[in-house]
């Protein structure tokens, strides 16, 4: 496929607040699956779905669905995208069945309203200002979804959400997916990325800072840990074996990796290394690398050499 037919492209997208607010000269073309989009607040998550779909206009570059212009080709563009964006809210005195009926009437070949309603477990006739957060969440997500879309854009589709409710949009999400749906769900959350995603896209402060494939990642052991903050990770470098990497995930989160596997004398070199530094290794995991992890590590690097400049 060409990029020109790509499914979602941007290229060279820029569209600045400021200084460190926005997005900066960023490109991606997304052709199949579930992509997640991930950064912290403020990475410009929601500016890129914003200029994807068309609400907002890019100072520079291109946005591309399917080949049309999500502004000039309007008309185009909107009977193949569906969306559900942070700040965008259904009509509070409606009540759902009536709301997606209407929007059903709007597109070529809708989704039935009332088989959506029963798959996100939505009162049909409960005016929606009434509803759980929750409900709404799972009805923004029935919204995007009514016009039988090729392409869906998600902004934290499951905040608010409990454990069970989170489980099942997943299996929506999924099943819409295997039947040729392309989406981009943008995402803080480490279970979205590692149930849902194929690839991950990491944004911090409005640039590019990984694209990660799932297939790519390996399948490295690792350790991971909490210990004290800023710990000096070239001394633990120095003390494992070759084939060992340390990262910091966080401020006092830390990874260890080993493509020989992680046995009991990494982790005891953890534990001594921590114990000189006068703290303690705790919530040990070992398990194998996934693709949430590989986004907190290059989240972590990029926002680390941002800082150093």
């Amino acid at each position: 496929m060409s990029r020109e037919s790509s499914a979602i492209l941007a290229e060279s997208l820029t569209l600045s607040y400021g200084p460190q607010r926005g997005i900066f000269d960023f490109s991606i073309c997304v052709d199949q699956g579930i992509t997640a989009l991930a950064g912290n607040n403020g990475a410009g998550k929601t500016t890129l779905l914003e200029c994807l779909s068309g609400l907002r206009s890019p100072q520079s570059g291109v946005v591309r669905i399917y080949g049309g212009d999500p502004q000039r080709d309007r008309r185009q563009v909107t009977q193949i995208l569906g969306a559900s964006l942070q700040d965008v809210t259904p009509y509070p005195t409606a009540k759902p069945r009536d709301l997606l009926k209407f929007l059903a009437s709007l597109y070529p070949h809708p989704t039935a309203p009332d088989s959506l309603l029963d798959q996100f477990s939505i009162p049909p006739t409960t005016v929606i200002k009434t509803l759980s957060a929750g409900q709404v969440q799972r009805l923004k997500c029935a919204m995007a979804l009514i016009g039988n879309p090729k392409v869906v854009l998600l902004d934290e589709p499951t905040a608010g959400l409990d454990p069970g409710a989170r489980s099942d949009l997943y299996s929506i999400l999924r099943g819409s997916a295997e039947g040729g749906v392309v989406m981009i769900v943008a995402t803080h959350l480490t279970e979205d990325i590692d149930a849902l995603a194929d690839r991950a896209i990491v944004l911090a402060h409005g640039q590019l800072a990984a694209d990660i494939w799932k297939t790519d990642i390996g399948t490295a052991e690792q350790l991971e840990f909490r210990a004290r903050r800023d710990l000096p990770l070239d001394q633990l470098l120095n003390a494992l074996p070759s084939a060992c990497s340390a990262v910091s995930l966080s401020h006092d989160r830390y990874l260890v990796q080993s493509s020989d596997g992680i046995d009991s004398s990494i982790v005891a070199t953890v534990a001594s290394w921590c114990a000189q530094h006068g703290t303690e290794a705790t919530e040990i995991s070992i398990g194998r690398n996934t693709l949430s992890q590989e986004v907190l590590r290059n989240l972590n690097l990029m926002n680390q050499e941002i800082a150093h400049d």
